[in-house]
C-alpha cells in the first residue's frame, strides 16, 4: 500500500473526531450565548458561521472532491461513430 493511502487512512478518524468536537465546542459556545440575550447569541452565531462551519464546509468539500475522483459517475456514451436515434 502506498505511503499517500495509509496516511490518509490512519489520519481520518483523526479528522471525524475534530470536526466533531468543532462542532460540539460551536454548540456549547452558541448555548452560553444564549444565556446572556438575543443580541449575544446572533452575534455569537455569526461568528460561528465563519469560525466553525467554513472550516466544515471546506474539509466536507475535500471529501466530496475525494469521493467524486475515486468513483465517477457512469454516464451512458455512445460509442465513437455510433448513431444516436
Amino acid at each position: 500500500m502506498p505511503r499517500s493511502p495509509r496516511l490518509r487512512l490512519i489520519l481520518a478518524p483523526l479528522l471525524a473526531i475534530g470536526v466533531v468536537a468543532l462542532l460540539c465546542l460551536g454548540f456549547l459556545a452558541l448555548a452560553q450565548a444564549a444565556e446572556r440575550g438575543q443580541s449575544e447569541t446572533l452575534l455569537m452565531a455569526w461568528i460561528l458561521a465563519f469560525v466553525v462551519g467554513v472550516p466544515v464546509a471546506m474539509l466536507a468539500l475535500a471529501a466530496a472532491g475525494a469521493w467524486s475522483i475515486r468513483h465517477p459517475r457512469r454516464e451512458i456514451l455512445p460509442n465513437a461513430g455510433a448513431r444516436i436515434p
